[in-house]
């Protein structure tokens, strides 16, 4: 029995100790005391890309009908995009929709109205400025049976507008650091780490473009605008003793 209570009176003599910050107990070092703070940087940019999305639809009087129709009007939009040199991987089908319509009368009967068949698209443009043409296109190829679903401006290559977020973003940490350490009184030692809590974001603003036009001559514009690439940081700074 002596050697149990040995354990127990080591273990709450240990247990009353306080390690301050950057002491050791026993060759292991605790914890350096230290200002840990998040910012949050930014960087604004000119979109340079444009995602498209749009469906083409049809209905008729059997399922098969319905879907040979739109595999037609399919074919009319991407030629449309071939012509416009839109590589094969920046066009992608979202979905391809096969149902019964019914219409609901108001005595409470229905009615088959026939079969719709829908696939949707989303497609990239890479050159921007061409963005609005195409959409006029494909609108004039297809016809009545598309649906545009939106036009959004993009930032494909970001890797300049993320360096300037943190550069940003670093400069802001410091900033608010400093401004800890003066409101407690301490001096900041070297930066002991840094990460990167979020993962760039892109605030984007989303443009529309509508399948009727005034008159045959207009065409459509897309606005790019401006975005903003943000990026979130965390950095701890030492505490000079």
């Amino acid at each position: 029995m002596r050697k149990p209570l040995l354990v127990l009176v080591s273990a709450v003599a240990l247990a009353g100790c306080s390690i301050g910050g950057g002491d050791t107990y026993q060759g292991v070092e605790a914890p350096n005391r230290g200002v840990t703070v998040q910012a949050t940087g930014t960087a604004k940019v000119v979109p340079d890309g444009v995602i498209i999305q749009f469906a083409v639809t049809n209905l008729g009087e059997s399922a098969e009908i319905a879907t040979n129709q739109v595999a037609d009007l399919a074919d009319k939009a991407r030629e449309v995009l071939d012509n416009a040199d839109i590589d094969d991987k920046d066009i992608a089908s979202q979905s391809i929709l096969v149902n019964e319509e019914i219409q609901y009368n108001s005595d409470g009967s229905q009615e088959s109205l026939g079969y719709r068949a829908t696939q949707s698209f989303v497609v990239t443009i890479r050159e921007e400025n061409d963005a609005g043409a195409i959409v006029q296109d494909v609108i004039a190829a297809v016809g009545d049976g598309i649906r545009v679903d939106g036009v959004t401006p993009t930032v494909l290559d970001n890797e300049d507008a993320l360096n300037q977020a943190r550069e940003d973003a670093v400069d802001n940490a410091k900033a608010k650091a400093e401004d800890y350490a003066d409101l407690l009184g301490i001096d900041l030692g070297e930066v002991q780490s840094v990460s990167e809590v979020s993962s760039p974001v892109v605030m984007r603003p989303v443009a529309t473009a509508e399948a009727g036009m005034d008159s045959a001559n207009k065409e459509i514009q897309v606005d790019l605008g401006e975005q903003d690439v943000t990026v979130t940081i965390e950095v701890r700074w030492g505490i000079k003793k």
